[in-house]
């Protein structure tokens, strides 16, 4: 709790060694495959996932069974949509596969299956095979796969997790502020870039606490409620030219305040590519 000189070094430790084992390479294209599975109301989804993780494992027959299994309980056009969907997050072989045993058509990715394309494949080769413009292809689809990634994992990743208790009247930076046009006692905690997904504050606390993103002249970007029940599973975005900040309404410094009047909050800094977000 920030303020009372809580630290739980240990927990910390051993909580991301747990966190971080389970971050594999096809673990993270698990999860948009099972919810655009879901999202498009197909049946079979427990067969259809696990064909494509096969395949990115590099099983290719169990990886067939698999996907004829789960194609077998659906109909063609929503097998369709469903590759579709899917092929932004994967690899070109990997979802070129996949299209072809979920519709029966053979794609661009696999020219060997073509037999008009396979003596010129074969001749191509020693002369094409490390070309510019193969390479940068190539190096562009495991680019943008790898970021799709390392965007989706950043809220999964211990190193980049922030959990916080703040008791904005014990603080020692703790300063007067304005919120509503009210009094209110303000700690400024975090920089941006964050996405704040939790925060609550204890029943038995009767003071007034939010949290909200602070911009560079004081004023409140936008604000949130924290008493109880909370707030959970939000995607509350602090931009980087914000700060984390928690206050209490209606106080003034020299309010010491209840020791039940804290909030506990949860957020993750989120992986942004784009220049001047």
């Amino acid at each position: 709790m920030r303020g009372a000189g809580l630290i739980l070094g240990g927990s910390v430790t051993m909580c991301a060694c747990a966190a971080s084992s389970a971050l594999g390479g096809s673990a993270l294209i698990k999860a948009p495959i099972e919810q655009q599975c879901a999202s498009h109301g197909l049946k079979g989804c427990p067969e259809l996932v696990d064909g494509v993780m096969l395949y990115v494992d590099g099983d290719e027959p169990a990886a067939k069974r698999q996907l004829k299994l789960g194609a077998s309980k659906n109909v063609p056009a929503d097998l369709q949509r469903f590759a579709q969907a899917i092929s932004t997050v994967l690899p070109a072989k990997t979802g070129g596969f996949v299209t072809e045993i979920l519709t029966g058509q053979i794609t661009q990715d696999h020219p060997e299956n073509d037999p008009s394309k396979q003596v010129a494949t074969s001749d191509e080769a020693s002369q094409d095979s490390e070309s510019p413009a193969r390479f940068q292809s190539g190096f562009k689809t495991a680019g943008t796969l790898e970021r799709v990634q390392l965007s989706m994992a950043a809220q999964t990743d211990p190193r980049r997790l922030t959990t916080e208790s703040v008791a904005p009247l014990q603080a020692a930076d703790k300063a007067p502020c304005e919120i509503g046009g009210g009094d209110a006692v303000c700690v400024k905690l975090e920089p941006g870039p964050l996405v704040i997904t939790d925060a609550m504050t204890p029943p038995g606390c009767k003071m007034e606490l939010i949290i909200g993103a602070a911009n560079a002249n004081g004023g409140l970007g936008w604000e949130a409620p924290t008493n109880s029940p909370g707030f959970h599973g939000a995607r509350f975005f602090v931009r980087p030219n914000q700060w984390v900040v928690v206050a209490a309404k209606g106080a003034s410094l020299d309010n010491s305040g209840d020791a039940r009047c804290y909030v506990t909050w949860a957020g993750f800094k989120p992986r942004i590519w784009l220049q001047d977000m």
